[in-house]
């Protein structure tokens, strides 16, 4: 019903019955799509604005159609007819939703059971107009529809979003941001549902990445850099979804930019070493840092690419150098401007190293022989005199050869060591003491590698390799040849 024709007993015209204008509010008929009309004649109300008022009354009430039917215990016998009571039931979402009592009874197992209306205040206010929204909604839980559209939806890539690999790679991501969701129906157990896909794929190609309702942003990935997306959003509950909002375009540009540049490079002169270091690159894009020398960066020669902070250069001449450090992205990208240093290196480093690394410094043999061996130790021997590599030479008779191969100024007093390793096997015979790293000290030039034979010729090749006082890091090598004749 959504509309009156009502009539009364008109006081002021001897109580005839007399028609009142038609009640019909436009904001009932307008929701319901038709005109419900009902005829009712006021008998004992002599007084046309108090049958108004009752007609009014009546189409309100009748908006309110919900009824229930409740079991209660004993403190409802006191219920009557039209009393009103306030009802909380959670599985509804009621809370304090008024109801008036339509009807009491007991029932056959002394239950006492009321039928009751829902109603609400406003259905007797002497003031109250037509509206056509629910004046005492059913139930204050939310409806599963109408979640809110995301607002304010964007999407970016750049270095900041990058990310790195286990491996060390770093690719691109899609940094998407939008408004808070306030909305509850989304906060408790929905979520943000964003959707992207690359620019002239096939629609159904796309990628889904699920947010936490309360989430503002999230990060995509599987992107290729250089490609633009299309990335577009909506808010999800458990029952339903919300309509997605506009979507937005970006290009995944990830590692545009070149590393930062190198900082507080230094060098020290170390045992037989320059000691480079510098302050370790923090850039989430950063693959080695590359060393050359020379007068500049682009003239210079490359000596070294690091991945750590410091770098230990083996240098044979004394003499000042220009040195140029740059970081190196996954990209081969280098820092835009790379640093200098000067090093200045002298005859402490320098005579450690020989200019030529694997000399040959002689052969030593033994003939006249008709069965023996021959010994020999190509080492280094260190006095007040410097730094001196020798051949030494002997078989079990008297036999000795000593040459000195190249010497420097310095002094040193340190313990190295030396290693013989086979560069050639023995032409024929046996050969034993190789392999074993020794210490050499200026009165021990190490431990001889002997060959020996029976009646027949023989010949080795051995490379003699010196190490320093850790005996982990290589100075230099030399070639030695060990020589045996049997004949006469």
């Amino acid at each position: 019903m959504n509309t009156i024709t009502s009539s009364f007993a008109d006081q002021y015209q001897d109580y005839v019955v007399v028609p009142l204008p038609r009640l019909s509010p436009p904001e009932y008929t307008t929701i319901d799509g038709a005109t419900l009309s009902q005829s009712i004649q006021y008998a004992a109300v002599p007084f046309s604005g108090q049958a108004q008022y009752i007609s009014s009354c009546l189409l309100r009430r009748q908006r309110q159609g919900l009824v229930v039917t409740l079991r209660c215990n004993y403190r409802a016998w006191q219920d009557e007819c039209f009393d009103v009571r306030n009802v909380s039931l959670a599985r509804f979402g009621w809370v304090n939703k008024p109801f008036e009592v339509i009807k009491a009874t007991w029932t056959e197992d002394s239950a006492f059971e009321l039928v009751l209306q829902e109603t609400d205040p406003s259905i007797y206010d002497m003031d109250a107009g037509f509206v056509a929204a629910d004046v005492a909604p059913n139930t204050n839980m939310p409806v599963p529809w109408g979640l809110p559209v995301i607002t304010n939806l964007a999407a970016t890539t750049g270095d900041a979003t990058l990310l790195r690999l286990a491996d060390g790679t770093v690719i691109p991501q899609v940094l998407a941001t939008w408004d808070a969701i306030t909305d509850s129906r989304v906060l408790q157990g929905g979520y943000i549902e964003i959707r992207y896909w690359r620019l002239g794929d096939l629609a159904d190609t796309y990628r889904t990445f699920r947010a936490l309702g309360s989430d503002t942003q999230a990060l995509l990935r599987d992107v290729r850099s250089g490609s633009t997306y299309l990335v577009a959003a909506r808010t999800a509950s458990v029952v339903t979804q919300g309509p997605w909002c506009t979507q937005v375009l970006t290009n995944a540009t990830g590692k545009a930019a070149a590393p930062s540049n190198v900082t507080s490079a230094a060098y020290s002169l170390g045992s037989g070493r320059v000691h480079l270091s510098w302050e370790a690159c923090t850039d989430l894009d950063f693959k080695l840092t590359e060393i050359r020398v020379g007068t500049s960066w682009a003239a210079g020669t490359k000596i070294a690419s690091v991945a750590g902070a410091a770098f230990d250069w083996v240098q044979a001449s004394t003499a000042t150098y220009t040195l140029w450090f740059a970081h190196q992205n996954w990209s081969n990208v280098y820092s835009a401007t790379p640093a200098s240093l000067s090093a200045a290196v002298d005859a402490s480093v320098a005579a450690l190293y020989p200019s030529t690394l694997n000399q040959a410094i002689g052969t030593i043999s033994a003939t006249g022989i008709t069965t023996g061996s021959v010994q020999a130790n190509a080492a280094v021997l260190l006095n007040s005199s410097g730094f001196i590599a020798t051949r030494h030479g002997n078989n079990s008779s008297t036999f000795a050869d000593t040459t000195t191969k190249f010497e420097n100024a310095g002094s040193f007093t340190a313990t190295y060591y030396a290693q013989y390793d086979v560069l050639s096997p023995p032409s024929s015979g046996t050969l034993s003491g190789t392999g074993t790293r020794t210490p050499v000290n200026a009165s021990t030039p190490g431990s001889p590698v002997t060959l020996s034979v029976t009646n027949n010729n023989a010949s080795a090749l051995l490379v003699c390799t010196i190490y320093d006082s850790t005996g982990a890091n290589k100075l230099a090598s030399f070639n030695v040849t060990l020589n045996v004749s049997s004949s006469p």
